[in-house]
């Protein structure tokens, strides 16, 4: 059945998304978008991403090309967000990813595949710190995007803070979650190295802190694009399969 309710906030339905948390060992949201084949890249990001996150046993959403339009993203967010407030079951291993491979812009701004921008910060990070049921959940946000073209104007530690400040009751330890980007601020994502390798080196080295991977990963794309990261999770994090 579709959800009808979210039909008075976006033009389109979104059939309801069965998560089961209980039953998998986390769950990966999955966006990518070619944008009528102008970026062939993302497809090896989704590829590599469903692969990798497959085979560590989660449910793997995802929203790709015509499917990745900003209401369906946001509706999907909403659907699980209120899926994990209700959650009470087992959290020990699990996480939830976020993972978004297109066009991007200044600052925190992801372009949907309708054209449409959503703010990382405000139309999902947010949806996912405000219900302290999820506060026991490691959150991962991983984006290949662009952010500019040529200079840097703010730190993605720096637009965090900034967030955190809009967000009441909400501690550094309560956030428990990590955002990568593919590049800095004001620049280019080159080639849609990013993400792809990003799979590939979490499936190859699942006992190693998730931190140190983005560490060497960061020496492994152009020298121009310079990914960042900046974390709230509570500990070190790894992938590994117990």
């Amino acid at each position: 059945m579709p959800i009808v309710l979210y039909k008075k906030y976006f033009k389109e339905e979104i059939r309801q998304k069965d998560f089961y948390l209980n039953k998998y060992r986390g769950i990966l949201v999955l966006v990518t978008c070619s944008y009528k084949g102008t970026l062939p890249g993302t497809e090896a990001d989704r590829a590599e991403m469903e692969l990798t996150f497959k085979r560590l046993g989660y449910n793997v959403v995802q929203l790709c090309n015509e499917g990745a339009t900003k209401s369906a993203i946001k509706t999907t967010l909403i659907q699980l967000s209120d899926y994990l407030s209700r959650y009470c079951g087992p959290t020990t291993d699990r996480a939830l990813v976020f993972a978004f491979s297109g066009h991007g812009g200044r600052g925190d701004k992801l372009v949907s595949r309708d054209r449409k921008s959503l703010s990382l910060m405000n139309d999902i990070l947010r949806r996912f710190v405000k219900h302290p049921g999820m506060r026991r959940i490691p959150k991962l946000f991983f984006i290949d995007a662009c952010r500019g073209s040529n200079k840097i104007t703010k730190s993605l530690e720096q637009t965090v803070k900034d967030f955190e400040a809009t967000t009441k009751g909400l501690s550094h330890e309560e956030g428990n979650f990590l955002i990568a980007h593919a590049t800095i601020d004001e620049h280019v994502a080159h080639d849609r190295y990013w993400m792809h390798k990003l799979a590939k080196r979490i499936r190859e080295n699942l006992n190693v802190p998730l931190t140190k991977i983005l560490d060497d990963l960061a020496g492994d794309v152009p020298w121009q694009q310079q990914p960042e990261y900046t974390s709230r999770l509570r500990g070190s994090f790894d992938f590994r399969i117990n």
